[in-house]
């Protein structure tokens, strides 16, 4: 007997990537950052932070190679460009709500430095049958939500349609983390559908 995944959701989960980890975080807590939602997370007043500073465009360089490495790995062969790019602070006994990221293609979170902090994704996961049937081994088929520990230097990418947020600050450290939205480049789709973009 064989059980098969048909249809999954990937985050491709690069550690430790090259890049100077204290540089970005500095610069990370040097950006002026706004409250967003309920006195919870707090984001970067811009929302173009790469682009702002040759620091950036150097971050924005190497996050690119990761971002092809990704795309390639999920089995797409496409031109692509980082559009967003925007400073996540979180203090202590502080987390967010769950969101997702309209109009975008892929979501990136990049974290400099990590005292135990956990981001999580959600799934209303349609294909699950309407019966709350007791979990006794919890696996990627049974599973509406996904509690994923990050350690210094992680990337992390995923469709910008999952719902994620960012886990309660257990630590005595302000969480800091650099996201970015991504969309297609060129021409996709087909017929009626094709578009340049």
């Amino acid at each position: 007997m064989s059980l098969k995944t048909i249809f999954s959701t990937g985050i491709v989960h690069f550690k430790n990537i090259n890049l100077n980890h204290n540089k970005t975080l500095s610069f990370l807590k040097n950006l002026n950052y706004i409250n967003t939602y309920l006195n919870l997370s707090e984001m970067t007043q811009s929302i173009k932070i790469l682009e702002e500073s040759e620091y950036g465009k150097t971050i924005k360089e190497i996050f690119n190679y990761y971002v092809e490495k990704a795309i390639n790995e999920f089995g797409y062969k496409t031109n692509f460009e980082i559009l967003n790019s925007w400073g996540t602070r979180t203090n202590p006994g502080i987390g967010s709500h769950p969101h997702r990221h309209l109009n975008f293609w892929l979501t990136t979170t990049y974290y400099p430095y990590s005292d135990n902090f956990n981001i999580i994704f959600q799934s209303e996961r349609n294909d699950l049958p309407d019966f709350d049937i007791p979990i006794e081994n919890f696996n990627s088929f049974n599973g509406r939500s996904f509690n994923l520990n990050v350690e210094s230097g992680d990337l992390l990418i995923f469709p910008a349609k999952v719902q994620h947020s960012i886990a309660l600050n257990t630590s005595n450290s302000i969480r800091y983390s650099l996201a970015t939205n991504i969309i297609p480049r060129g021409f996709i789709g087909s017929r009626d559908s094709h578009i340049f973009l």
